[in-house]
């Protein structure tokens, strides 16, 4: 499906993560998902995919390659102190509070 090729690796032992850039090539396929490429770079840096953050994804128009920036953390608690996860908050958000329709 897609071949993953580390470009750049950098440790952040301050925030006990590393700090990757992965280029991604995906001939004549559409842009992977953020949760297929996750899977995929659990797969391939050996690694639980709760750990990884994908924190970018760089595409030029019609290229089958991108690079992604991706933060590995070392713990789960290092995981839930450093990132910040938007989607889960606002999906908590539609479920706990129903729109009020407007009457005219």
């Amino acid at each position: 499906m897609t071949d993953l090729k580390i470009l750049n690796e950098r440790e952040n032992q301050l925030l006990n993560r590393k700090e990757l850039i992965i280029e991604c090539n995906y001939p004549k396929k559409s842009t992977p998902k953020t949760d297929e490429l996750k899977n995929k770079l659990s797969e391939f840096l050996k690694i639980n995919s709760s750990l990884i953050s994908i924190k970018k994804i760089n595409q030029i128009f019609g290229n089958p390659h991108c690079n992604i920036e991706v933060h590995l953390y070392k713990d789960e608690n290092s995981f839930k102190k450093y990132e910040v996860i938007n989607k889960k908050k606002k999906a908590e958000k539609k479920e706990g509070k129903p729109k009020q329709e407007v009457k005219k």
